[in-house]
């Protein structure tokens, strides 16, 4: 009886395809066990720091995307140890697993969808060991797209649902929260577009 190539071909194309799902799944899980393992204190002599970030759009928007923060840059003081930690846009605080020591906000990524800005900040604050450290509310004031664009950060020292954090978090139930506010805390600098541009033939700069 002879081959019936295209019925073949047909068949183990949907097994692969199956294949991939159930591998792309499994990748998924361990992806998202992952992210909650960063979040809780370790053995690494690591600990927990957090904020909350709010963003307010300065002047007339056209654009179709919100303002948001991409990422925060940070140093360590003491090791010139660099990290740099993406913003969920959906979420209004950052999480941060850090050695105890001293530390510098050093740069900012802001995105208007396809569009990206930059900044240069200068903020230090100082991670306390055996406790949970807050940095308090960043309020960003971001101008509209312009050709002299601005961003100013604004810190307050307010006091966070630190009770409905360790619901979220169990193993965080204990610990006592440190108020750990970056200074100075008011500053301002200008953003600059960076690459990459979105496709479009009118934004192009040469």
């Amino acid at each position: 009886m002879p081959l019936d190539l295209n019925r073949m071909t047909i068949r183990w194309t949907a097994i692969i395809q199956g294949c991939l799902v159930v591998t792309m799944a499994i990748l998924s899980m361990a992806c998202a066990f992952t992210q909650t393992e960063d979040v809780l204190p370790g053995t690494d002599g690591k600990v927990l720091a957090f904020g909350v970030i709010k963003v307010e759009q300065a002047g007339p928007y056209f654009r179709w995307d919100w303002t948001h923060v991409r990422f925060l840059d940070f140093v360590n003081v003491q090791t010139d140890h660099e990290i740099r930690e993406y913003v969920d846009a959906s979420e209004d605080a950052f999480v941060l697993r850090l050695l105890p020591g001293t530390y510098r906000l050093v740069r900012i990524q802001v995105s208007d969808g396809p569009y990206r800005a930059e900044s240069y900040l200068d903020a230090t604050f100082t991670v306390h060991a055996e406790s949970v450290n807050y940095l308090g509310t960043w309020n960003f004031a971001i101008d509209s797209p312009r050709t002299q664009r601005m961003v100013k950060l604004n810190i307050e020292s307010d006091q966070p649902d630190w009770e409905t954090f360790q619901e979220k978090i169990p193993e965080l139930r204990g610990l006592p929260l440190k108020i750990a506010l970056p200074q100075p805390v008011s500053e301002q600098s200008r953003l600059f577009s960076v690459n990459p541009y979105p496709n479009v033939r009118y934004f192009k700069r040469r």
